[in-house]
């Protein structure tokens, strides 16, 4: 397959773990910068790329959004690549893989830094390779997830940090951690109490799942306080009159990355 210098790029398998896939856009003029969007329990990601395409376009930044399918491993289980880590599948590598292969494929050299935002569901993942990973992190906006990772070294991933080195090889760096630009979005109207309760019958159990919060509003602002305590600086958006919906969000999130990108001309 020839992949095009600028445009759309269809849905590709990664080249490391072909299960995975993604969507990505190479705008007319490419700034070296890539934004990294990631799905919900949707997995619509391909419809979160058209969202910033002429976003993209104007700014120079290409978009990956990758496609992390349902039932990988267990048929009932929607949610593994949520917290990066479901029976020795990476799913934080699988993302830095794919950025690989979109640099080798389209012959541009990207910096290693990346945009990056999720929205439910992708927001779980959004924020958790930001703290895995933050080196690898120009700024990251996350948008009203349904569960969250603290900074809470007495308690064990994916509820806290406690057994990150074991998981993921080192320690959570809070001081990396520190110097990214932090964006929370939520609608005021985002309630989801009863679809973001873990259950001991889900895969995902374990002590402590549901104490950041009742609603999503609540674990948000968890995070937010958690997060500020670590020294972390949050800008914090709520959408009056908004309840669990993505397309209010983008402008928000895109005002955000153009603060960021202007910083760092």
């Amino acid at each position: 397959m020839k992949y095009p210098r600028s445009g759309r790029i269809p849905g590709t398998a990664c080249s490391k773990d072909q299960r995975f896939s993604h969507f990505s856009f190479i705008p007319s003029h490419p700034s070296g910068r890539v934004a990294v969007l990631v799905h919900g329990s949707d997995r619509a990601a391909e419809s979160l790329r058209e969202l910033f395409l002429d976003w993209a376009e104007t700014t120079g930044t290409t978009l990956l959004t990758p496609l992390f399918p349902a039932g990988i491993g267990n048929p009932a289980d929607s949610d593994n690549y949520k917290s990066l880590e479901y029976e020795g599948i990476r799913f934080d590598r699988v993302l830095i893989d794919m950025l690989d292969d979109l640099a080798g494929w389209v012959e541009l050299e990207f910096d290693p830094e990346v945009l990056l935002f999720g929205f439910s569901g992708g927001a779980q993942f959004a924020h958790r390779f930001f703290l895995v990973h933050p080196q690898r992190v120009l700024a990251v906006s996350i948008g009203a997830p349904g569960n969250v990772t603290l900074l809470d070294r007495a308690r064990d991933w994916w509820v806290g940090i406690g057994n990150a080195s074991t998981v993921f090889g080192h320690d959570i760096d809070l001081e990396s951690l520190a110097a990214v630009p932090v964006q929370t979005v939520i609608g005021g109207n985002d309630d989801g109490r009863d679809v973001i309760a873990v259950t001991p019958e889900q895969p995902r159990w374990m002590p402590g799942a549901n104490d950041a919060g009742v609603t999503r509003g609540d674990r948000i602002a968890s995070l937010q306080n958690n997060y500020r305590r670590a020294g972390i600086d949050v800008k914090e958006v709520v959408i009056d009159s908004v309840s669990h919906q993505l397309a209010p969000m983008v402008t928000h999130v895109q005002g955000f990355f153009d603060s960021v990108l202007q910083r760092t001309a």
